[in-house]
């Protein structure tokens, strides 16, 4: 009984704090898009243009769009991928890449480029940015670093590397969008 009572509290809680049908639909192109990652040759780099053309899909305007944001929006999320959210500017003393010792590094990295990724959608909607996302984002973007994954790795490992990357994304984004309704997919 007490169980039970327990249980509805930490639900309604949590219903409270993230957009459902929202978070269920990021988890969903979370999992599939890290399936890409496996694509030998480079299928990590779909996943950000995945992302970005979901959002504008999602939540923009017909006309926006059409305007821009379609081809604008996904590609920006490819660029911070490449620069791994502007942490690459740590490296301006010789280094071509992020030393695989240093884990912080790593974690400063992975933290930036979600930050980046969260500011940006902000940019580009009428959202409201709350420190609970950023706390979110830095409780679950270093979990796949501290299980020792690697993003550019043998094949199981590159998969759970993005997908616990992006189910923390997926988890700030949905608290982002909490006050929106989501479209229905048969529109």
């Amino acid at each position: 009984m007490g169980i039970d009572l327990r249980y509805e509290q930490i639900r309604e809680g949590f219903v409270k704090k993230f957009n459902l049908p929202i978070l269920k639909q990021l988890l969903l192109i979370s999992f599939f898009s890290s399936f890409l990652a496996n694509i030998d040759g480079g299928g990590a780099f779909l996943i950000p243009l995945i992302f970005g053309a979901y959002i504008v899909y999602q939540f923009y305007e017909k006309r926006q769009r059409l305007k821009f944001v379609t081809y604008f929006f996904p590609f920006i999320f490819l660029i911070i991928f490449f620069t791994a959210g502007g942490s690459f500017l740590i490296h301006f003393n010789g280094e071509s890449s992020i030393s695989d010792t240093n884990i912080l590094i790593k974690i400063f990295t992975g933290l930036c480029s979600a930050y980046v990724v969260l500011i940006t959608i902000w940019l580009f909607s009428k959202g409201q940015l709350k420190s609970f996302q950023f706390l979110i984002l830095t409780i679950m973007i270093p979990i796949p670093y501290f299980l020792g994954l690697q993003s550019m790795a043998e094949r199981v490992e590159i998969f759970l590397f993005y997908f616990l990357f992006n189910t923390g994304l997926s988890l700030a984004i949905s608290n982002y969008f909490l006050p929106l309704k989501i479209k229905s997919i048969n529109e």
